[in-house]
């Protein structure tokens, strides 16, 4: 099987979004080729630095330092991504909390209604109710019928210009060359 090489994988924008802490990277740099993931890269570059320093060498630290800021800042976006989504589920889950408290409060006020009109047309049979409380009004739904007007039809067909294409023969373009 073929390794997948993720040399141009910075280029787009939705491909960082799949990296997570796990993820393993091959990074090439003057002092050779390193896998692991983006933690165990950002340690060997920070070591690599440390001894090109001891060594007196401060081109090759700086740019050992600058490879580990790259992972660094890999690192600080998944973690960035990753409160993100943990807040938006937080965000989530305590919207459905309160719908549910709002559902609930909503039908023991129902149950409060339905106890109150029961207990008021026993108290008084003979007196009628004349209005429901809105919870306890039934919604009516009244079905329109439309039917289409063939004058109205005929009047959107005929705003529309037809196109005519003309097909050209094999014999037209030597006419059009005599001419």
């Amino acid at each position: 099987m073929k390794k997948n090489n993720n040399k141009f994988r910075g280029n787009n924008n939705n491909n960082n979004n799949m990296y997570n802490l796990n993820y393993r990277f091959d990074s090439v740099s003057p002092a050779g080729k390193f896998s692991g993931t983006a933690l165990d890269l950002i340690k060997r570059y920070n070591e690599l630095a440390k001894e090109a320093h001891a060594s007196g060498n401060y081109v090759e630290m700086e740019v050992f330092r600058q490879y580990a800021e790259h992972y660094r800042k890999i690192v600080t976006e998944i973690n960035e991504r990753k409160a993100a989504n943990q807040a938006q589920n937080q965000q989530n889950q305590q919207a459905k909390v309160e719908e549910n408290q709002e559902q609930q409060a909503s039908t023991s006020s129902e149950q409060n209604a339905t106890a109150q009109v029961q207990a008021s047309t026993e108290a008084a049979p003979e007196q009628a109710i004349t209005q429901q409380p809105l919870s306890l009004k039934k919604k009516t739904l009244k079905i329109v019928e439309v039917k289409e007007n063939d004058n109205v039809i005929k009047e959107a067909e005929t705003d529309k210009p037809k196109r005519t294409y003309k097909r050209k023969t094999k014999e037209e373009p030597a006419e059009a060359a005599a001419v």
